[in-house]
């Protein structure tokens, strides 16, 4: 796989002269304000701020809350070549792609004896990642009929009150429910689930059937 490099250095300029990006669509409560102070309190910086050309500066692509602990700091910023485009891109994807990763449960129990946090928020933020590393408990109820299953049976049950059968056709892709659709003229616009039709109408679209004996 031929990846193009797009990091171009690795510098340190003041943190203040750095541009936060206008759409940035992550939010920092002030206990993770903390907990991140409280990391990097410890063990300094680790994890450079990413940074694309934006006029004659640099626009933050992530790392907003590290920069504004301090902002009278001198701190240290990966630069990259991206465009407008692709940095829209790797802001609304960048870290939300970490937050579908399974957690392995038997390595998070051995590191979690040495990783004990020497200040108060730095054991919060242990232990909140240690509760979402726990599987889920199982439940002890039946699973209730959700609210889609609920209003399709009451649907059905609502036209079972006004006509002597209900025929139900499932069809599970879309060339059939194209085929079905031309074939019966029945409306595809929207994103419809559920189409309804009268008999009479399916009759009168596919033409005289024979009747067997």
């Amino acid at each position: 796989m031929d990846l193009k490099n797009r990091i171009t250095g690795l510098t340190t300029v003041p943190a203040k002269s750095l541009a936060p990006h206008p759409d940035n669509i992550r939010l920092h409560p002030p206990h993770q304000v903390e907990q991140v102070r409280g990391l990097m309190d410890e063990v300094g910086w680790v994890k450079p701020i990413l940074v694309y050309p934006h006029g004659d500066g640099w626009r933050i692509l992530d790392g907003h809350l590290r920069a504004n602990l301090d902002p009278e700091a001198d701190v240290p910023v990966l630069t990259t070549d991206l465009n407008e485009a692709e940095a829209d891109l790797l802001l609304a994807t960048l870290d939300a792609s970490g937050l579908h990763v399974d957690v392995d449960l038997d390595a998070w129990q051995r590191l979690l004896p040495r990783v004990d946090g020497p200040n108060a928020s730095l054991r919060r933020l242990i232990a909140d990642i240690g509760r979402k590393a726990e599987p889920p408990p199982v439940p002890t109820k039946p699973i209730s009929e959700s609210a889609k299953e609920r209003n399709q049976r009451d649907t059905i049950a609502d036209y079972e009150g006004i006509y002597d059968d209900v025929v139900i056709v499932f069809v599970s892709d879309v060339s059939t429910t194209t085929k079905l659709s031309e074939i019966l003229n029945i409306d595809r616009k929207g994103n419809k689930r559920w189409r309804f039709i009268e008999a009479q109408t399916i009759l009168q679209q596919i033409g005289p059937i024979e009747s067997r004996a």
